[in-house]
């Protein structure tokens, strides 16, 4: 049986990432809300689907008691309130980024979740990207011994929806900021510094993740980054490995001829190019069908999403913080 999943929200992203990701996940969208029912039921035609539209959050809930999983994707003020009325209502939710306008506001919509017995995700795609899974897989098993160093990296364009420092890093960057605790763990030391200019900002810090594990978060909005720069580096005892894009990864061993002889060797991984993807290969890719997959699939049962998503934005403000010092 398909699973039915309810929408609030019909604005860029949910229209050309997450619908696309629902359907390409093999979902249902039964019901859709916005301020306008009109505006809802056009978002549904545009999707080909047959669900519900409503005007209001507090209608949809009202109007379909069966559907157990919403997706909220609103704007970043107002997604806290509407995540907490769904709560109420019983039901699990997968919040787009961010998840809480700070640390505090995100801690008390996890503890809401637990009280009301239901799941709550934040919407933090990379972390079903199937290449950064498995990373964090090589990182567990030590494949390649333990890690000794990582550098992530992100730069982009943010000037028409996070023109500071602050929207930039918890509206844009925040998708790398949660990569360091996902891949490697909560940093136990936070060292951040950050230049701005006319056109944007760079956020550059040194995190601790261990003892004798250091590594840079590099973070930076400007115009010059029209294409985003996307990389993450982790070196371990034996390889390093690099994934860039969430799409090619490499992976390099040290060779014991030095450099009097080709003897380093590079393995690269990519996905496979074909016209049949369509559209869909981004989308799984990036990690949007794998996180709706996984979504819809979840039991009422402790999960912790959600306590993952205040140790990520307890970092946004480590990194704030170390910025506001300098």
């Amino acid at each position: 049986m398909t699973e039915r999943i309810a929408l609030v929200g019909a604005g860029h992203h949910a229209r050309v990432n997450l619908v696309p990701a629902i359907r390409a996940a093999g979902l249902e969208i039964a019901a859709l809300a916005t301020r306008d029912v009109d505006r809802s039921r056009a978002a549904l035609a545009a999707a080909g689907s047959a669900g519900t539209p409503y005007g209001s959050v507090a209608d949809l809930l009202a109007g379909e008691p069966d559907v157990r999983h919403v997706v909220v994707c609103a704007q970043p003020a107002d997604q806290p309130d509407i995540v907490a009325a769904v709560l109420a209502a019983g039901r699990n939710v997968l919040c787009e980024k961010p998840l809480g306008t700070d640390a505090a506001q995100a801690r008390r919509l996890a503890d809401h979740a637990a009280d009301a017995g239901v799941v709550l995700r934040a919407g933090f795609m990379k972390r079903h990207a199937p290449a950064l899974v498995a990373l964090r897989d090589v990182v567990r098993s030590g494949r390649f011994g333990p890690p000794v160093g990582f550098d992530v990296r992100f730069a982009a364009d943010t000037r028409a929806f996070a023109p500071d420092v602050r929207s930039f890093l918890t509206l844009a960057a925040v998708h790398h900021v949660d990569l360091v605790p996902f891949l490697l763990g909560a940093p136990h030391t936070v060292q951040a510094t950050t230049s701005t200019h006319a056109s944007g900002s760079t956020l550059s810090a040194l995190l601790t993740v261990a003892p004798q594990v250091h590594g840079t978060l590099r973070l930076a909005s400007s115009p010059a980054h029209s294409s985003e720069v996307d990389v993450v580096e982790i070196a371990f005892e034996q390889a390093v490995v690099e994934v860039v894009d969430s799409r090619t990864t490499e992976i390099r061993f040290g060779g014991s001829g030095g450099w009097q002889a080709p003897q380093e060797r590079v393995e690269r991984l990519v996905p496979a190019s074909s016209t049949m993807s369509g559209g869909e290969q981004d989308l799984h890719l990036r990690g949007f069908v794998g996180e709706l997959t996984a979504f819809a699939a979840t039991p009422v049962a402790p999960d912790r999403s959600a306590q993952d998503n205040v140790v990520t934005m307890e970092l946004c403000e480590q990194l704030l913080a170390g910025v506001s010092q300098n």
